[in-house]
């Protein structure tokens, strides 16, 4: 009579129950655990909660990732204290068309505090769910240090992205349309509303309709990590978007600067090796910023892509891993070209320059002794120097428009 009991309670039940009894039943089957609770949904499964930890990674490995994540945090916020700093001891250094390198690297020192901060208190106070601590945190069920976490990495993050759209165009004002230090200047605050506004708009959107949830790998908080929906939504389309605009007033803005070099030899045998360390200036640093960049936009396409596949494996003992040695790059790569993006604006400032700074604060030189020794540099003089004193009394043939042109096209 017990045998013919338990047959019919298993035959009662549908498909799914019995898959859910036999994920709890399974030897090795901690990822999962069977909640009533529909909201908890892994690989397709509903009622399937996955832990806290991920289970991909062995413990070694996860260590290893807390040691990689938390050394780069400390070299970004290293190297933007630096930028910061620089700008405090000479703020003539970052004039316009630079001067969003300076708000880059600080929505860096945030992203680096917000990963500083997860290390400190730890994941299980971070990613986990408030009323259930051993499984990750859904949407809007994370803890108050998960939301904060959130902020620093999301919000700072998209201004990041959107000061380089600025700085690119700023670039473009001064070297394809010959605006003025000061006319770009006169325009910035138009250029802190967008930069500041957009992102926390859409933190504003994500928290307010409960989407940050946590993230088993990094051990923060972000949105995407239960709906791939989410993530093409806040994440990767912004950054394409950003990433796109920004590379192509890059590359109208590097036209514009040969055309000018091309041009200063025409006319005179003009002496060009300023403006060609400023080309190899910014290229440098456009390389340094927009390789890392894609390389994170591609993870989160391939995590996207992958995903998926990866919480279905945790449901299937026998379906073959799918998580393998290039998901374990994807998830190295990630937090790691994001920090190489923040380090990238401290090349801008290494120079002789920067050294000759430091080195009077140090020494308590007085300025007027120092400069004695300091010569012209780029970055006090990129644009406004050697290309609008050009376009103003040697190029006002070549450009017809040089004076026209320094009415700004926005009005």
């Amino acid at each position: 009579q017990l045998s013919n009991l338990k047959y019919s309670i298993s035959s009662s039940l549908n498909a799914e129950d019995s898959f859910r009894m036999l994920l709890i039943s399974l030897p090795g089957s901690v990822p999962t655990a069977w909640e009533s609770d529909s909201i908890w949904t892994t690989g397709g499964v509903s009622g399937c909660a996955r832990t806290c930890q991920s289970p991909f990674l062995t413990q070694d490995e996860r260590r290893f990732l807390d040691s990689w994540v938390l050394s780069g945090a400390v070299i970004v916020a290293i190297a933007t204290v630096i930028v910061l700093g620089t700008f405090c001891l000479d703020p003539q250094r970052f004039s316009y068309p630079e001067r969003p390198i300076l708000y880059l690297s600080l929505c860096y020192l945030f992203i680096a505090a917000g990963y500083i901060l997860r290390y400190s208190v730890g994941s299980d106070s971070i990613s986990c769910d408030a009323a259930h601590p051993e499984r990750l945190a859904l949407p809007g069920r994370g803890t108050a240090y998960c939301n904060l976490v959130f902020v620093l990495t999301y919000y700072f993050g998209m201004a990041s992205s959107i000061w380089w759209v600025m700085l690119t165009f700023a670039w473009f004002l001064a070297a394809g349309m010959k605006w003025s230090c000061e006319a770009i200047s006169n325009y910035s605050s138009y250029m802190h509303a967008v930069a500041w506004t957009i992102p926390a708009l859409q933190t504003i959107l994500i928290m307010v309709t409960n989407q940050v949830d946590g993230d088993p790998f990094l051990g923060i908080c972000s949105v995407g990590n239960n709906n791939i929906e989410q993530m093409h939504t806040f994440i990767l389309a912004p950054l394409v978007v950003y990433l796109s605009a920004g590379g192509l007033f890059l590359i109208v803005g590097f036209f514009s600067l040969f055309r000018i070099r091309n041009t200063m030899k025409k006319q005179q045998d003009r002496e060009t090796k300023k403006l060609e360390k400023l080309i190899i200036k910014i290229a440098i640093f456009s390389v340094l910023y927009m390789i890392p960049a894609s390389i994170q936009v591609f993870c989160y396409f391939y995590e996207s892509e992958f995903r998926e596949a990866w919480e279905k494996e945790l449901n299937c003992h026998n379906c073959g891993s799918r998580f393998d040695e290039t998901s374990y790059l994807i998830i190295f790569l990630k937090p790691a070209m994001s920090f190489l993006v923040g380090i990238a604006a401290a090349t801008w400032i290494c120079c002789d320059k920067t050294l000759r700074t430091w080195k009077r604060m140090c020494c308590r030189q007085s300025p007027a002794a120092l400069s004695t020794t300091t010569t012209s540099t780029l970055s006090n003089s990129t644009f406004s120097q050697p290309l609008n004193r050009h376009y103003e009394f040697e190029y006002t043939d070549y450009y017809a428009q040089a004076t026209s042109a320094r009415q700004p096209f926005l009005s």
